[in-house]
């Protein structure tokens, strides 16, 4: 499956909600997505990101946006010992982004779990507004 440029306006909940791809998969399978005007009270999140069965050692979600996103533009909440996010831009969301690895099951020591994120930016509302 590929979910590639697609764009998510003023759902509730979340924009997306996807598994990340297998770490190191280049071919872009889910890319350039982008999301906005999320709304919710413990969600609005521009992407909510899970691991699939398969990747109980690592995964990954890259090349994706949220903007004015009510919580987050990204949360991953995978069952992998190994996360990455790569290559993301967040404006205006109340958070930028947020991770937390899924232990429940204690399937793996906590002291081998590895976060990563590279290339992502967060842009904050400033003191003058958006429109003129």
């Amino acid at each position: 499956m590929f979910v590639r440029n697609n764009l998510v306006a003023g759902s509730v909940y979340a924009g997306f909600i996807m598994h990340g791809h297998d770490c190191g998969d280049t071919s872009g399978r889910y890319s350039g997505n982008v999301a906005h005007s999320i709304h919710g009270i413990k969600s609005g999140a521009g992407i909510f990101v899970k691991n699939s069965g398969s990747q109980k050692e690592c995964t990954e979600y890259t090349d994706f946006k949220a903007y004015k996103c009510y919580y987050t533009g990204a949360f991953a909440y995978p069952d992998s010992k190994r996360l990455i996010l790569s290559n993301m831009t967040m404006v205006d969301n109340r958070e930028g982004f947020g991770a937390n690895i899924n232990n429940k099951a204690n399937e793996f020591d906590m002291d081998t779990v590895d976060m990563t994120f590279r290339s992502i930016k967060i842009y904050g509302e400033g003191p003058l507004s958006d429109c003129p």
